[in-house]
Parts: structure tokens; C-alpha cells; sequence
């Protein structure tokens, strides 16, 4: 399978553009009649991380691209522009406690209109539900962003799962997220595929994951894949479930395990500054 790249996305930006999706055909398929919609840069940007990170909530999407504005409206317009015109779809999401028996958030999705904007086929996923996987998949992309405001590093690019999957001599990798950053006070680049593990694996399917990466590190090319192997980062719910990945990472090869680490999502990303140890960075 040859590899290709999807063009990380800009978050945050503050130029306008103009977005369109045209008449013409994609896999075999007629698009839907041309269709003219115009987006702000910053409108663009929420609109493309809610396609590569599958869904977001409304305060993830606001703490990506609206960080810093002090009042909320500009994020309720925005949101509310983008749903009306179809450009993205809402979910509730119930949140458990408070006296009226919990209280009651919005989960975002690309909707129609925007898939056809974005150029995506007609069988891209579109949920009935919220899928807290992904929800903690955008939170690891927000906690980054967070160290990035705060002048600890710089987000350099990053890719959702579906653009994420590589092959490598026929092996399939399937992370979650991969992330590409840059320490502040060293320069060095750090270079991630995030697992986002909320303990519903079993752990023989945690190991043969593991194999895969590492006979995927066995077989990278720097010429040809990337001058180095992303690290691979099980992000996990609590320390018990940290316990169980780390004997799974303990029983690989000795030359296997320096590519692997683990962390709570408490402690994410701050396990990014202060592990050491792979020798490809």
C-alpha cells in the first residue's frame, strides 16, 4: 500500500478562506450538485480537527480554537452557525450529578454539508452516539495545545486515526493519534503514536499490537518512512490498567521495549517532558 499524508491541520488561524466542494466524481460516485459555503479561517480549522479527531465537545473545540477569548459567545455562534447550515452535527452527552439529576453537554461531529466540503465519500462515518474513545482522543490533542500556549513546546502537526494508519513492510499500524511536537527549552522533537486504551482490550491483544510496532520498527526506513519511528505511548484510564500494559511491554524483546511507553491520562502529557530514554531522539 503506498503512503500518503494528510496536511496537519491549523488551529487557531485568523485569515478568512473560502471553502466549496464542486460537481465531479470521487471513487465512482457523483458528488452531491455544487455547493458553495464560506468559512472562516478560524470556522475551517474547527471544521477540520472535528474530521480528524472524529468527534469533539463543545469545550474541547473551544479550547482549541477559541483559547484566550474571554467570553464564550464567539464559540456559541460559531457552533451554532456550523450546525445550522449542516456544516458539523450535534450530540448531547449527559454529564452524571447535580440536582437535576445531571447536566447536559453538546458533542460535535461532521455533518453533512461539511463532509461534502471536506471532499470525504459518502460512507464516512456518521455516529448516533457519542464515543467517549474518541472524546479522550481529542482530550490528548487539548492537553498539547494547552503546553503550547503555555510557551513548554509547539505542536507541530497531528493526525487523527483514520489519517494516522500507515502500512510498513505489509504491517498495519493503527494508532489513535500521531503527534508531532517540539520542546521549548531543549529543541528537541518529539515524535508520538498515542494509544488511547480505555481497558477494553484484552492484554494478549495489547501484545499483539505491540509485536506489530515493533516489527514495523524493525523494518523502517528512514529514507523512505520518516527519519524516525514515532514512539508509542499507551495513554490509559487509571494505574491499575498501567500496571497490566507495562508487564505486557516488560515480557517483548529487550531491544522491543524502549519503544514503548505508558501513562495515566492524569498525567498526560506531562509524561512527554520527563521520559527518556529512546534513542532515536
Amino acid at each position: 500500500m503506498s503512503e500518503s499524508v494528510t496536511a496537519p491541520v491549523s488551529i487557531g488561524a485568523q485569515a478568512a478562506s473560502p471553502v466549496s466542494s464542486a460537481n465531479g466524481q470521487r471513487d465512482g460516485r457523483a458528488t452531491a450538485p455544487r455547493l458553495r459555503v464560506r468559512l472562516s479561517a478560524r470556522e475551517q480549522a474547527v471544521v477540520e480537527a472535528v474530521a480528524q479527531l472524529g468527534q469533539l465537545t463543545a469545550r474541547q473545540i473551544g479550547d482549541l480554537a477559541f483559547a484566550g477569548l474571554k467570553s464564550p459567545t464567539p464559540l456559541k455562534r460559531t457552533l451554532k452557525r456550523l450546525t445550522d447550515r449542516g456544516v458539523l452535527a450535534r450530540l448531547q452527552l449527559r454529564i452524571v450529578g447535580g440536582s437535576g439529576g445531571g447536566s447536559t453537554t453538546f458533542v460535535y461531529q461532521i455533518g453533512r454539508v461539511g463532509g461534502r466540503l471536506l471532499g470525504l465519500p459518502r460512507d464516512y462515518p456518521r455516529y448516533s452516539a457519542v464515543d467517549d474513545h474518541m472524546l479522550d482522543t481529542a482530550e490528548c490533542l487539548v492537553r498539547l495545545k494547552g503546553l503550547e500556549r503555555s510557551g513548554v513546546l509547539t505542536v507541530l502537526d497531528y493526525l487523527g486515526e483514520d489519517a494516522a494508519y500507515r502500512e510498513v513492510g505489509g504491517i498495519k499500524l493503527t494508532p489513535d493519534l500521531y503527534v508531532r511536537v517540539q520542546l521549548h527549552a531543549s529543541g528537541r522533537q518529539l515524535f508520538r503514536y498515542l494509544e488511547v486504551d480505555r481497558a477494553t482490550e484484552r492484554l494478549p491483544q495489547i501484545a499483539e499490537k505491540c509485536g506489530r510496532y515493533f516489527q514495523a520498527y524493525k523494518l523502517w526506513d528512514s529514507e523512505v518512512h520518516g527519519a524516525v519511528f514515532p514512539r508509542v505511548l499507551f495513554v490509559v484510564p487509571d494505574e491499575r490498567r498501567q500496571r497490566e500494559i507495562a508487564r505486557v511491554i516488560a515480557k517483548q524483546p529487550k531491544e522491543a521495549r524502549p519503544i514503548f511507553q505508558v501513562c495515566v491520562m492524569a498525567d498526560f502529557p506531562a509524561c512527554l517532558l520527563t521520559e527518556v530514554g529512546y534513542p532515536q531522539e
